[in-house]
């Protein structure tokens, strides 16, 4: 039996006092949650309880998804939300307790799972299988979005985030925050996360990124024609780069401004910068170079653009020099990939 997808509730014109809640706004996303197929796919694939008694795993999560959206931040402000009677009656069920909620988010952690190479001297855990069905739910997000949208292109934008916390088994991260540090893989025309990964804090963001592009690549749904990648220098990994030369899959990232490439920068005659925009008190200015890093293994050589921002005020050298690789036209301003 499916999720019941239209909530219980009418627009009546006589106002009963008793039952206010000034979360209105709620019941029409958890409405969208169940029209869009999430609620089916969480029941399915994100089951964790052994009685019948109690919330389902749908509701569970619909719950959490009040929380997130009503500006809860942890599990126990669902205690506050338990409160108005309002809300779970346009909801059709009770919002559960802190400790159910949290046993809940409990069960989605393993323990000795496989180990997935993350850099050298690093390693990130395989998902569990509840989390593996969590990623299917999103897929089903990604899926909806476009049959109701779409879109031919996809921009996928790849960056890491810090995610500070206190707790004790967290790591310390490159800029001495202790934390986690996972990556995200936003499409960019569709304003959705179609892939992530998480790592503890002293992951460095420059490691593991193929496995997250391709998982990403992989949640596409049909209809894309045209893929493009753009991230700063944490995607600077030749192994990444040289695979989506390979498939003809454009991309745009920061290069690593290595010694090699730094003289290479430094050589670029006067005449060759091209002015992209003035700036208060600067220009900032573009130049191509010709660069082969040793690590690369891809016949065709990645098209490097090294950008330097010039004072207007008498002559002063440049203020900052950075380069990108891609794969895009030549006409493609700098800009629109940094």
């Amino acid at each position: 039996m499916g999720v019941q997808t239209r909530l219980p509730f009418e627009i009546d014109q006589e106002v009963d006092e008793s039952v206010v809640t000034a979360h209105a706004g709620i019941p029409l996303l958890m409405e969208l949650y169940r029209a869009s197929g999430m609620a089916d796919l969480v029941e399915s694939r994100c089951s964790v309880k052994q009685r019948k008694r109690g919330l389902t795993a749908a509701e569970t999560v619909e719950s959490l998804l009040t929380l997130w959206v009503a500006g809860g931040e942890r599990c126990e402000d669902l205690d506050r939300l338990r409160e108005d009677r309002a809300l779970a009656q346009c909801l059709g069920h009770d919002l559960p307790p802190a400790r159910t909620a949290r046993s809940f988010l409990e069960a989605f952690h393993a323990e000795d799972l496989p180990l997935l190479q993350a850099g050298e001297r690093a390693t990130v855990p395989a998902e569990s299988a509840l989390v593996e069905g969590l990623a299917a739910v999103s897929g089903q997000v990604v899926r909806y979005l476009q049959q109701q949208k779409p879109a031919t292109q996809a921009t996928l934008d790849v960056d890491a985030a810090i995610l500070e916390s206190d707790q004790q088994a967290t790591k310390s991260t490159y800029d001495g925050r202790r934390g986690y540090q996972p990556v995200f893989v936003v499409w960019a025309e569709q304003d959705v996360i179609v892939a992530d990964e998480f790592s503890d804090g002293n992951v460095p963001a420059g490691s593991g990124n193929l496995r997250v592009v391709q998982k990403a690549l992989e949640a596409l749904p049909p209809g894309v024609e045209q893929i493009r990648v753009r991230g700063d220098s944490a995607l600077y990994e030749p192994v990444l780069l040289d695979w989506m030369a390979g498939r003809s899959i454009g991309f745009a990232v920061s290069a690593d401004l290595s010694p090699q490439l730094h003289r290479v920068i430094a050589a670029v005659p006067e005449e060759a910068w091209q002015t992209d925009r003035e700036e208060t008190g600067a220009v900032r200015q573009w130049a191509e170079v010709v660069f082969v890093s040793d690590e690369q293994r891809s016949r065709e050589p990645h098209r490097y653009l090294a950008i330097r921002i010039l004072k207007k005020q008498g002559s002063a050298p440049p203020t900052a020099a950075t380069a990108a690789t891609t794969r895009s036209s030549p006409t493609c301003p700098a800009t629109d990939w940094n």
